[in-house]
């Protein structure tokens, strides 16, 4: 696979399970590890050194408290540009979460004054909203975005372009994410068949450039948006587990629909 190194925390029965795996572009010591985290520092090819935190948020909600204690701890460890990411097993807002009961707001304002403690902000995606799904039909089906990457604003400095892309799912019920350190460019995530769209810088001193990104973005739409009807209908469909699939298919264009408007928006 052309990594280099590796360091694995084992999972613990069914739960848990971290690895993290480095090329011949970065430098990595690791400096700490647990059952939810793997802390190391980064020295890239570029010469910068910053801190990297692999999270796994506590499943259990009367548990997840272990997560946040977590990260408080590890903040003052090193006074370097900081980037976490992983499954967070809780959501920050309340529109990060789709079906299934009830849940107490405190979950989220306890993630939230976490973050403002450890200093750290969320990312710009790409991609679908929700990165979890746990596949179940009709309304037993739940969607939230578990997943995702953190950073201090020393780390933004050092990288101010970079973006995470939410990829489609592949085998498991959470999607990959992907940090684009550079901000968007074709890294491999369009299906097979579409081409990648190639922003050009001198395009913005063109007169008519707004007026056809903004008819652009309008065609966007309106492909995507009877595709999500349909997703709609299929995620409610009592036959759902017999027809992922199509599940899976709509998905991938539906993503690829959304980055797309992102490269047509120039950002």
């Amino acid at each position: 696979m052309g990594f280099v190194g590796s360091f694995c925390v084992d999972c613990v029965g069914l739960s848990g399970g971290l690895l993290l795996l480095w090329s011949d572009r970065w430098d990595v010591e690791i400096k700490s590890y647990s059952f939810g985290h793997i802390d190391a520092v980064i020295r890239d090819a570029d010469g910068n050194c910053w801190r990297f935190s692999g999270i796994y948020g506590e499943p259990k909600i009367h548990n997840r408290f272990h997560t946040w204690e977590l990260l408080k701890r590890l903040k003052p460890q090193f006074d370097l540009p900081w980037l976490c990411g992983g499954d967070f097993n809780e959501t920050i807002r309340l529109g990060e979460r789709k079906g299934g009961r009830f849940r107490p707001i405190s979950a989220s304002i306890n993630f939230q004054s976490t973050l403002e403690e450890c200093e750290l902000s969320d990312f710009q995606f790409t991609g679908h909203k929700f990165t979890w799904n746990n596949k179940r039909e009709g309304t037993g089906n739940i969607q939230a975005r578990l997943d995702r990457f953190l950073s201090n604003f020393r780390w933004k400095n050092i990288f101010p372009n970079a973006i995470t892309a939410h990829l489609p799912f592949e085998k498991s019920d959470h999607r990959p994410i992907l940090i684009r350190l550079g901000g968007n460019q074709n890294m491999g995530v369009f299906s097979k068949g579409i081409k990648p769209f190639r922003f050009e810088p001198f395009w913005i001193r063109e007169e008519e450039y707004l007026s056809v990104v903004k008819r652009a973005c309008y065609r966007l739409e309106r492909k995507i948006a009877p595709k999500k009807r349909e997703l709609e209908v299929l995620y409610s469909s009592p036959n759902s587990e017999f027809l992922m699939k199509e599940i899976k298919i709509l998905e991938k264009d539906i993503d690829c629909y959304y980055i797309l408007s992102e490269y047509a928006a120039g950002d």
